[in-house]
């Protein structure tokens, strides 16, 4: 679930309501960048008749095709540009994932044309395009599965699709490139992160970054200047700064984690790519008019909704192994192999008022009395289902929530500070 959807959509209500609070008006931003006059070739782009699913391809496409133009266009931080750009491809490249010789083979033949291309070598318009179509599809298929994977790889773009792309790119580069707002020692990252907090926002990725600030990009018909757009390049540049008070380091091979911004942000942006409408907001006048820091609202919505699944599978793994293991322990118990409590007399340590222990048939609760019975020491337990009970040690199988074999088998996740 990407910002963009939970924005859509109302499955995080929190985030949502929050940004449509706290993200900037449309009149903070400024135009700074506008095609001057439409040439007859660049008309296609709003004559065109394309369905929902061809406007999407476009969307896709024409980002990876504007980060190719941006990286053949810069030099001092070229090698950092093109690998976000090939991060994808590489993937499949270093077998990291399930791909056919053939898809692998091909993967190795567009790296090489990709990395040509950005470094001068003249390349078909088409050639660039099916390049998009391929990291697109690849990058689609790791996340929702792609029965006919290879199938799909391997057609061609329409026409109609690679012209209006084509137009894209034109003016893309006008705004960008002609202008001089691309210099040769800019930094550009393709699809930046904010990883780990990225992760937990569904998978959150800027469309472009560049010297110093975030780019949303949107390659709808109109300019529509909603709250949504504004709020997903927003929730950008928020993840960003929490990741720059956390310092949290990333670990894993997963290529996409080493595409961390790790700059400032004194920017956002958005870019409308059918109409050459660039609109930049800078942050300075945001925090002129913020009276809270709004990443740490962020952050602590995120980090609640993230410890709440965390708990709910927590608990859910703790009853499952619980019970796994009490049924073990009846069975050695039975035998004669085991006596009730056995693990007590191995930590040699007493029960305690306030301990999480397991029951049979009734799952968890906390020891709220302990005390010595005519049969026995007893406790009174107070257990998450409503029910007390009052149970005798010595007749009762009990197992608390730092029994090692349990810690073993589930062990305490790591919460978010809130």
């Amino acid at each position: 679930m990407s910002v963009a959807t939970i924005l859509r959509k109302n499955d995080w209500p929190e985030i949502k309501a929050f940004l449509k609070e706290s993200s900037p008006d449309i009149l903070d931003f400024w135009d700074i960048g506008t095609a001057d006059e439409m040439d007859d070739y660049e008309k296609c782009i709003g004559e065109e008749k394309l369905s929902i699913s061809e406007s999407t391809r476009i969307g896709e496409y024409s980002e990876f095709l504007f980060g190719l133009s941006l990286c053949r266009n810069i030099e001092r931080h070229k090698d950092k540009a093109l690998s976000s750009l090939l991060r994808t491809i590489e993937l499949v490249c270093m077998r990291k994932m399930r791909c056919s010789e053939r898809i692998i083979h091909k993967a190795l033949e567009i790296k090489g044309m990709l990395t040509s291309y950005v470094n001068g070598t003249e390349t078909a318009f088409s050639s660039l395009v099916y390049a998009s179509h391929f990291s697109s599809t690849i990058d689609t298929s790791a996340y929702i599965g792609v029965p006919n994977l290879e199938d799909i790889l391997f057609e061609e773009v329409p026409l109609r699709i690679q012209n209006v792309l084509s137009a894209m790119v034109a003016i893309f580069e006008k705004i960008f490139v002609v202008s001089g707002l691309i210099k040769p020692d800019s930094v550009v990252l393709y699809h930046p992160t904010f990883e780990p907090w990225g992760t937990y926002l569904g998978g959150a990725e800027a469309d472009l970054y560049i010297d110093g600030c975030l780019y949303e990009i949107k390659s709808g018909k109109r300019e529509k200047n909603r709250w949504t757009d504004i709020g997903q390049v927003y929730a950008y540049y928020l993840l960003n700064k929490i990741c720059e008070s956390t310092k949290e380091e990333t670990t894993g091979c997963d290529l996409s984690k080493q595409f961390n911004i790790g700059c400032t942000v004194n920017e956002i942006a958005l870019y409308y790519s059918r109409t050459g409408v660039l609109k930049n907001c800078p942050i300075e006048i945001l925090n002129y008019y913020r009276k809270k820091k709004d990443e740490d609202v962020l952050r602590s919505i995120i980090a609640t909704k993230v410890n709440k699944g965390l708990k709910e599978r927590y608990e859910k793994e703790l009853n499952f192994c619980a019970n796994m293991i009490l049924r073990r322990r009846y069975g050695e118990i039975q035998s004669g192999k085991r006596e009730i409590n056995q693990h007590r007399k191995e930590l040699e340590r007493p029960f305690a008022v306030g301990e999480r222990i397991y029951l049979p048939r009734e799952g968890w609760g906390n020891i709220m009395q302990i005390f010595q019975s005519e049969k026995g020491l007893a406790a009174i337990v107070s257990m998450d289902n409503g029910n007390e009970w009052k149970i005798a040690f010595e007749k009762v199988e009990v197992l608390c929530i730092d029994d090692s074999e349990l810690v073993s088998l589930v062990p305490k996740p790591c919460y978010l500070p809130e």
